[in-house]
């Protein structure tokens, strides 16, 4: 059972007439009846009870952690006595009936024992239990209490019961009027007497009661002891309520300063401690470990709490056993020191005293700048919206910092929100990861190429691909620094929309990942594979509910505005490196602090049945060495319409690719930024015998690990989709051969795009980032030096791309544009066109969006004859390919919708190819 604040550990009431309660305290017991209060003094006085209680053996006797009265049996009481994870079932009259593990407690031989009646999750941890009668019977029920869910437990059959407190521990009307902070987290839950054959219950939170009517609702609450005659009587210490074991102690003394942080009850306690040892030389202090004890043995008495368990260690160390010890003292009084041991498997012991340093597990410092007009969001009342929350949830006013706040971590402002002025930005204020990487490099006063706690915000205008928010600093230097939300995008939605993707978006920032995607990096996957959590983390139209049910309200009326357990466990206990802002790369596998198991690319095994009615394919060629990577996706029905997401590339969350090398290695691709479009409900399609597939070029020469086919050889790519359903579809393996170079020309025009900056501007298609000025060093060479050479296809095409769009960057406060160089795009472009439309050059979908981009170009110069020139070009080069009639009409709807998008005037001219209607 969890840890009690309350100033009694236990309390039980006994099976009398007239109501009287135990309340235990440490090897101390307080009776009271209406008479008062009938005994204060040790539990096992004789001058209580005969002395019946002095037979209860240690620990339970000093230090129980929870009790339960059971019903009687031939006239005499009995009870349970918890302990950490054992129990002790001591008869009043004939002492000790059994001690072991809860797991093993069952009501005779041949019943079923708990272990295998109580439900997954309340084997730890649990608030309260209460049985349903203490009547001599042999049919026990007993309830147990868990956050905001309660178990209902048949000694014989099982658990025939398990629901939310407010759907009720029997299907009764009264738990639905309970008031929302009455639905949660008791620390004890106590019988009373019947009311018309109601059943009746005290319940009690801290100093506080609720006389609880299980038919009508509660009847009475407030202080714990105005509730009844027979509680005006306890005494002082067991009315005073125990400060919460939660925060952060540390100290600064040479030569280890240590932190510690503690997890041991509280909101969401995760019942963990973890912490850092520092290495001081001279005037320099750097991080030496991380270490973190998981499931420690806790132990709660009247005068402290102590927690001790095995230690795990970041990077690796030698064997050892943590154990912290907290003296316990009353709500508002200064936090006492911690005591930390670290005793190593080889006898050595090292002892340290911390000073209390903060309530919050980890302190962040946050930046945020935004463009003119783009305030960032304040604050959000959560009882604003009805649809926003359950119903035991209770309402107040949210803002970024204390979201993360109730999560244990302290987000720090950095100053003021500064403002960026757009007035030279022209009309087209969308932003690419790559100038959002350069802002934030310009702009975030406390960035350095470093691990640090601290972070940068960017409320901006919209996103290139009109994604809603975006974890963009996954590719250069010292990644997860950075984060950026759209504000022309979000304007107008509920708050509490809004409010989830700034924390959703940080929470990338700080290592996780989407509810459905832990598993990448190794963690596990909550209910539904991980889309019936209930998260920050969550996309709204991915989440599934127990009875299968989706959608906006089915979302947003559940969530409670909270990370998972697991989340949870990262953010207060990761290892410092898997956290913090520059440390691990991002979904780094073995990041996940939560479970550092390598799942090896499990999920892309193939499915034993698939039923999903998709198909996913991959298709490339050859390449050379140096040449740019792009395989070609495509998504299919296969017998029926099936509703997919538009978006297959694996930028998004719906597409996950694993590259082999020729040696055997086998790495997920990481794209440069994982765009967040899923908070959208305009991201899913239908696929139909007229429009029966949906294809995408996929770049994978390059991502955030650098490099991918970096040696001539075989090489092994295999996709995996996920669709709105949850299904998993999962492509046959594409075999990609990398030539060896040829000549010497081949080998130097190749190595020039195998630099990880090259590589970088190939996925970005050009940028002007200072930070890549060596990899556009590269690409202008390979133009200038090998101008026949096939490779120099891929160079003009990024120069190209990037000379034909502005360039947004932060200066002085000031938003500034650099303007298109429609003159050198048009070389570039066409010289990258024209290379393609032989049996050379781009692959079919890469040469379809550069024409498109040509085009447009054209547009920009104010040639829009040239521009709809390249249009009728591209659709008769495709025509000639003589594709499908479905993939035909799909480019002549690009083709169609570009030139109404650049050509004033030009909506509703027909074109070659198309009848007019």
């Amino acid at each position: 059972m969890r840890i009690k604040n309350t100033g009694y550990n236990s309390a039980l009431v006994l099976p009398t007439g007239a109501w009287k309660a135990m309340f235990v305290r440490g090897d101390q017991m307080a009776q009271t009846s209406a008479a008062g209060l009938d005994h204060n003094g040790p539990i096992g006085a004789t001058s209580i009870h005969s002395g019946k209680l002095n037979g209860i053996p240690e620990p339970y006797k000093s230090a129980c952690e929870g009790a339960l009265m059971l019903p009687m049996t031939g006239g005499s009481w009995q009870m349970l006595l918890f302990k950490g994870d054992r129990v002790c079932w001591y008869h009043w009259d004939t002492k000790v009936r059994s001690e072991g593990p809860v797991t093993e407690l069952r009501h005779a031989d041949g019943l079923p024992a708990w272990g295998t009646m109580l439900p997954v999750g309340y084997r730890e941890g649990v608030d309260a239990l209460l049985m349903d009668s203490t009547a001599e019977s042999p049919y026990w029920t007993t309830y147990v209490f868990k956050n905001d869910r309660v178990a209902t437990i048949d000694w014989r059959n099982g658990c025939t019961r398990e629901c939310r407190i407010y759907e009720g521990a029997q299907p009764t009307a009264g738990w639905a009027k309970l008031p929302a902070e009455w639905l949660r987290d008791y620390d004890h839950v106590l019988p009373l007497p019947d009311v018309s054959s109601a059943k009746r219950s005290l319940l009690i939170k801290g100093g506080n009661g609720c006389v609880f009517n299980w038919n009508t609702g509660p009847e009475k609450t407030g202080a714990l002891t105005t509730l009844m005659p027979e509680l005006a009587a306890l005494p002082a210490p067991y009315t005073t309520q125990y400060k919460p074991i939660v925060g952060r102690w540390s100290t600064s003394a040479a030569p280890n300063p240590v932190t510690v942080r503690v997890d041991l009850d509280g909101l969401g306690a995760t019942r963990q401690f973890s912490g850092d040892i520092d290495q001081v030389n001279g005037a320099t202090r750097s991080f030496l470990y991380s270490f973190r004890v998981s499931a420690p043995a806790i132990a709660a008495s009247a005068t402290e709490v102590t927690a001790v368990g095995s230690v795990q260690w970041k990077p690796p160390y030698v064997g050892c056993t943590a154990k912290i010890t907290i003296p316990r003292v009353a709500a508002g009084s200064p936090t006492p020191n911690l005591r930390l041991e670290l005793r190593f498997n080889d006898g050595n012991v090292v002892p340290y005293v911390l000073p209390y340093e903060s309530a919050h597990l980890r302190t962040i410092d946050l930046e945020i700048d935004a463009m003119a007009n783009r305030a960032a969001l304040a604050s959000y009342n959560t009882a604003t919206d009805a649809v926003a929350g359950p119903p035991d949830y209770v309402d107040r006013q949210l803002t970024i910092a204390s979201a993360f706040a109730e999560a244990g971590i302290e987000l720090r402002s950095a100053g003021t929100v500064n403002e960026v002025g757009t007035a030279d930005s022209g009309t087209d204020l969308k932003w690419s990861d790559s100038e959002l990487h350069t802002a934030m490099l310009h702009n975030f006063s406390g960035h350095a190429e470093t691990e640090q706690w601290k972070l940068w915000a960017f409320v901006a205008s919209r996103h290139v691909n009109d994604s809603t928010g975006v974890m963009f600093d996954v590719n250069e230097g010292k990644q997860r620094q950075g984060m950026a939300v759209f504000y022309d995008q979000i304007n107008g939605q509920p708050g509490y929309f809004i409010l989830g993707l700034y924390v959703h978006e940080l929470g990338h920032c700080l290592n996780l990942q989407h509810s459905w995607q832990k598993n990448d990096s190794g963690a596990p996957l909550g209910p539904r594979d991980g889309r019936g959590d209930l998260s920050w983390m969550q996309y709204w139209n991915l989440y599934t509910a127990e009875d299968g049910s989706s959608g906006w309200d089915v979302f947003w009326s559940r969530f409670p505005f909270t990370f998972t357990d697991n989340e949870l466990a990262h953010l207060r206990h990761a290892f410092r490196y898997d956290i913090i802002p520059g440390g691990a790369n991002w979904a780094a596998q073995g990041s996940a602090a939560y479970n550092t198991q390598d799942p090896a690319l499990a999920a892309m095994d193939d499915p034993i049945t698939d039923d999903s009615g998709l198909a996913l394919n991959l298709s490339a060629r050859p390449f050379a060495y140096g040449e740019p990577v792009t395989v070609e996706i495509k998504l299919a029905r296969d017998g029926r319409d099936v509703t997919v997401h538009r978006d297959l590339s694996p930028k998004s969350e719906y597409l996950t690719i694993a590259i082999t090398a020729p040696s055997g290695i086998t790495r997920p691709f990481r794209p440069l930024a994982r765009q967040c479009n899923g908070h959208s409900d305009d991201t899913l399609t239908t696929l139909t015998a007229e429009a029966p597939a949906l294809y995408e070029s996929a770049y994978l020469g390059a991502g955030a690990d650098g490099q991918y086919f970096t040696d001539p050889g075989l090489y092994t790519v295999r996709a995996l989709y996920t669709a709105p359903d949850g299904s998993r579809v999962v492509s046959p393996d594409l075999t990609i051969r990398i030539r060896l170079p040829r000549t010497g020309e081949d080998q130097d025009a190749g190595e020039l795009l195998m630099g990880d900056q090259a590589g970088t501007l190939m996925a970005l298609l050009g940028s002007d980032s200072p930070a890549l000025q060596a990899g556009n060093d590269a690409l202008a060479e390979l133009s200038d030096r090998f101008p026949d050479h096939p490779l120099a296809v891929y160079s003009h095409l990024a120069q190209g791309a990037n000379a034909g769009r502005h360039y947004q960057h932060i200066r002085d406060g000031r938003l500034h544009i650099r303007q298109p160089d429609t003159k050198d795009a048009v070389t570039q472009l066409t010289a990258a066109v024209d290379a393609s439309t032989g049996p050379g050059g781009l692959n079919d979908i890469t040469l379809n969006a550069a024409m498109r981009r040509l085009a447009t170009v054209h547009a920009k110069a104010g040639d829009h004859t040239a521009a709809s020139a390249t249009l009728d070009r591209m659709v008769d080069h495709f025509r000639a390919q003589h594709l499908p009639t479905h993939i035909l009409t799909t480019i002549q709807d690009q083709a169609d919708t570009t030139r109404r998008q650049i050509i004033p005037g030009d909506q509703n001219r027909p074109h070659k190819g198309r009848k007019h209607t």
